[in-house]
């Protein structure tokens, strides 16, 4: 029996069979064929660096603070 959620229909996968709506296997393999082609272009690519903010922020947000020093674990350094 379909689900219906936020007005889309859901069906089991044993119903999308039933109803013959399923891929066949060539379209299964050409769409497996496009994600490993995506996948092999992806992973050509350099990965871009990482942009990172500039010394004088970050580092120790609780310096100069009544906190400086303080850990998570509770711990003073």
């Amino acid at each position: 029996m379909p689900e219906e959620k936020a007005g889309k229909i859901f069906y089991s996968p044993e119903e999308v069979a039933a109803a013959g709506w399923g891929l066949s296997e060539e379209e299964r393999s050409e769409v497996q064929k496009m994600f490993d082609d995506f996948n092999a272009n992806r992973n050509a690519v350099l990965p871009e660096p990482t942009a990172e903010l500039p010394g004088r922020f970050g580092g120790d947000d609780l310096a100069g603070t009544e906190y400086e020093g303080w850990t998570p674990d509770g711990d003073r350094s």
